[in-house]
């Protein structure tokens, strides 16, 4: 769990969120990426750019596909999954650009034996690229899914237990690079992006129990008599995560050589913004909630907002026949969580990478770094101490009343891959969910030509 919760992924730029999913730290949900517009999958691992920040476990950067292409139409069918696809690259002449379109149609089951578990993606993507006066290259797109989760008993059951999920994405994102190739910067680029996770689940679950069942909902302090749950019956759970994320940046890059060195200078600022607007978690009959369970409104939790300076050098050395590689990087974090105790966190992160190409086979290379996974959103829980239990007998059927002090308070934690804390300033460096690598191997690659 904890490695694939710092696993970045990304999608033409656009970080797919989870920060704020209220979700398992079991990593990010892909099903909603559609396959048919992938282009290239960029895999980054070892010690990362400190151009790349939130993450521990590194990087998978999925391009789409851009610039003038052929129709592409699939057909599949399998055992488990139908799809149909279709992608193309429009080119509108004379200098105005181009366009790419696709969408994908795909319902996956998890089970042949008992086909009434599956998820269904509507993937689409849509983008526009173009190059002004030769010097400002603009791109804008949008990519998304329109789908979910459907789960449902076997017809040879008898308790109608089903769960529905949906799952909508959208991603939203712009750039545009001012090709300057100036003596002293090569290129200014903006980046622009927006994601939005709208998650809805609905959980329609019996319950049975032999005997009478308390159940407290008090979401205010005090004394209160608890309700009696039904021996048995169906309860309708939801759960709804809206997850609403915003991000900026802004990259200078500079290109230079030194006789037979080659120097590739890169810095910039980063902003991102990451929050849930969700309705939260509820039942929809509130008396048929289990025992203690409260309604948590998501949009009760603050934004996380984030700036983020880097710098970082590259430099290539030629030496003999052989090449040396070498980074040297800086990045430095600021957190704010309006409210809470992560309203001033600054965090620094030095990495280092070296590696020796000896020939086209054989290479060597090392590293070592600080990664400083964002904390999720933090939590807050209600808690209740039962005191007095009366046993009363009414014309010989023993009813149970129990009697409840609901105390309510916040608990400030900070969530970051299984780290939690009660306060994040009072702990050590060294217990903060700062994350070293050290990397040295040797890669040995046998090509076949056939």
């Amino acid at each position: 769990g904890n490695a694939a919760f710092g696993t970045a992924i990304e999608v033409d730029g656009v970080r797919i969120g989870n920060n704020s999913s209220f979700g398992n730290m079991t990593g990010i949900d892909t099903r909603s990426i559609s396959v048919a517009d992938i282009e290239s999958v960029e895999v980054i691992t070892g010690v990362p750019s400190a151009e790349y920040g939130d993450l521990n476990s590194g990087m998978v950067k999925i391009h789409t596909k851009k610039g003038k292409t052929p129709w592409n139409v699939l057909l599949s069918i399998n055992p488990r999954t139908e799809q149909v696809s279709f992608s193309k690259g429009l080119d509108l002449g004379n200098d105005k650009g181009i366009v790419n379109i696709s969408g994908e149609w795909t319902k996956a089951t998890q089970k042949l034996n008992s086909p009434y578990t599956s998820y269904t993606r509507r993937g689409f993507s849509a983008g526009y690229s173009n190059t002004f006066r030769k010097v400002l290259r603009f791109d804008i797109g949008l990519t998304g899914n329109i789908g979910g989760m459907n789960t449902k008993d076997d017809p040879d059951a008898y308790t109608g237990e089903y769960t529905k999920v949906r799952d909508n994405v959208f991603r939203a994102n712009t750039s545009l690079a001012w090709l300057l190739n100036k003596s002293w910067i090569t290129n200014l680029k903006l980046d622009a992006s927006v994601y939005y996770n709208d998650n809805k689940s609905h959980a329609h679950t019996p319950y049975s129990y032999a005997s009478e069942q308390p159940a407290v909902h008090a979401e205010q302090e005090g004394y209160f008599l608890a309700d009696k749950l039904p021996y048995s019956y169906f309860a309708d759970q939801i759960i709804d995560s809206k997850e609403l994320d915003y991000a900026a940046s802004l990259k200078y890059e500079w290109n230079r050589r030194f006789k037979k060195v080659n120097s590739n200078l890169i810095a910039g600022i980063q902003w991102k913004s990451t929050g849930n607007i969700g309705e939260g978690e509820y039942y929809q009959n509130p008396s048929l909630a289990p025992n203690g369970y409260r309604p948590r409104p998501y949009t009760a939790y603050p934004y996380m907002h984030n700036v983020s300076l880097y710098a970082e050098e590259n430099l290539t050395v030629p030496l003999g026949s052989t090449t040396l590689r070498l980074m040297a990087g800086i990045r430095w974090e600021k957190i704010f969580i309006s409210g809470t105790e992560y309203k001033n966190l600054n965090t620094f992160s030095p990495r280092f990478n070296a590696k020796w190409q000896l020939n086209r086979n054989i290479s060597i290379r090392g590293g070592w770094g600080v990664a400083e996974n964002l904390p999720s959103i933090p939590d807050r829980s209600i808690v209740t101490y039962k005191l007095l239990v009366f046993l009363i007998t009414i014309t010989n059927h023993p009813t149970s009343i129990t009697a409840n002090h609901t105390c309510s308070y916040i608990i400030k934690t900070c969530v970051g891959n299984g780290i939690k804390t009660q306060n994040w300033e009072s702990i050590s460096k060294s217990q903060r969910p700062r994350y070293h690598w050290l990397v040295i191997s040797t890669v040995l690659k046998i090509l076949i030509n056939t």
